[in-house]
């Protein structure tokens, strides 16, 4: 490819990635103002009914339905079912924790990632990776600040997110050995979707219809994120596009700041700064 072309390239995918990061930072911030308002959920139901489309078109672009011939249902099926898990330990660590710290403590999922895939994948795990996985969950407590100022419920939903959501990404990258990446998003979304439509009768609290506009925001926007990572990800090698989502921290601090006057304090400066660091640092390995 000439290089002018491959830094075009690097370009698109570089801007796929940061405006992926603000919508999603954007629906954690509507989730935040209504997972204290209603059941827990309803507010998963609409999160993933909305993402249906831009999964749907995604999977077209593919070959559609032809592509689920072999698909492994069970797999999936349990990787949806963590993938509620997932979401719901993150927008509930919302309800208890300041937007940024939430946020901070989210990205300890990428050292989850790789001693997950040292146990069940045998990859390799040398000295360096594993002084920053310690370096970096020193990070985690430094933000957590056990000592108090921070609630410890908060902290135990963001960890949780963190553990569940290096599984989901485990799973993905066995299963994408084999199936493309559109057919695994479209039927996480869909089994997701089908998994908190059953629980609706016994947690559903009618919305207003200002709340209703939130609702429908936080689906679309959760699909179009989805959609622009996925094509940040066609532009872009991925230890180009991969570090942009730190650019969270900032758009998590700044709409804290907007919404609900939440001031970091140092320890999340500190804390984060080690997190996101040693995460940097196991891209740059991963991308060797």
């Amino acid at each position: 490819m000439p290089e002018n072309l491959s830094s075009h390239n690097n370009r698109q995918g570089i801007l796929y990635m940061l405006l992926a990061v603000f919508i999603f930072c954007l629906v954690n911030a509507i989730a935040k103002n209504i997972i204290a308002q209603y059941p827990p959920l309803e507010v998963l139901f609409f999160r993933f009914l909305g993402a249906l489309l831009p999964a749907w078109i995604l999977l077209h672009r593919d070959g559609g339905l032809t592509n689920f011939s072999h698909h492994p249902y069970g797999i999936s099926l349990l990787a949806s079912a963590i993938l509620v898990l997932d979401l719901f330990c993150l927008f509930m660590s919302f309800k208890y924790l300041p937007l940024a710290d939430a946020t901070a403590l989210s990205f300890s999922s990428i050292f989850f990632v790789t001693v997950l895939a040292a146990i069940f994948l045998k990859e390799s795990l040398s000295f360096s990776r594993i002084s920053v996985i310690i370096c970096g969950f020193i990070g985690v407590v430094i933000i957590a600040k056990p000592s108090g100022n921070i609630s410890i419920l908060g902290a135990t939903y963001s960890l949780i997110y963190a553990l569940a959501d290096a599984i989901v990404l485990l799973l993905i990258r066995v299963l994408a050995r084999t199936h493309k990446s559109s057919v695994l998003v479209f039927s996480f979304t869909l089994f997701a979707t089908l998994i908190t439509a059953a629980f609706l009768p016994f947690a559903w609290k009618t919305p207003t219809l200002i709340d209703l506009s939130k609702f429908v925001l936080l689906g679309i926007g959760g699909g179009l994120g989805q959609f622009f990572i996925t094509q940040a990800y066609r532009y872009a090698p991925a230890a180009i596009v991969a570090p942009m989502v730190y650019s969270a921290t900032l758009w998590s601090t700044f709409l804290g700041f907007i919404f609900w006057a939440e001031v970091p304090g140092i320890h999340f400066w500190i804390g984060g700064t080690l997190v996101i660091m040693s995460g940097l640092f196991i891209m740059w390995r991963e991308h060797r």
